[in-house]
């Protein structure tokens, strides 16, 4: 019940809010699985910073995998692809890695993609 509250919360983008709702999740299977939708729901509201904050609270290897694929592909799509890099070097699950590694080879395709067609605008 806490789990989803926190979901919900940090959806809103209320993340104290859901933080302060996961401190009370005695389960560590379901805080971990929580921490991981704020991380991802913060990456997506472009707080990468404080989402890998946040990621650094997850115990479970496999939740914290996927909380950082979604940090390294929001920093990817927002073109901080060093940052996006050095993410997605932290991601102990290989195959997760590959999938953020995929995700920013996708947004620097997309950032190159774009940028030769305001190029060619420009002519």
């Amino acid at each position: 019940m806490l789990r989803e509250i926190s979901e919900v919360l940090a959806q809103a983008r209320q993340f104290n809010q859901a933080l302060q709702i996961v401190q009370k999740i005695e389960n560590e299977q379901d805080r971990s699985e929580a921490l991981r939708n704020i991380v991802e729901s913060l990456a997506k509201a472009g707080q990468v910073d404080r989402a890998l904050q946040v990621a650094q609270e997850i115990e479970g290897t496999s939740d914290c995998s996927w909380a950082l694929r979604e940090i390294a592909a929001a920093m990817a799509e927002a073109g901080q692809l060093d940052r996006a890099l050095e993410v997605a070097e932290m991601i102990d699950h290989p195959i997760v890695r590959l999938q953020a590694l995929a995700a920013i080879v996708a947004a620097k395709r997309e950032a190159e993609k774009g940028k030769g067609k305001s190029e060619k605008g420009q002519k």
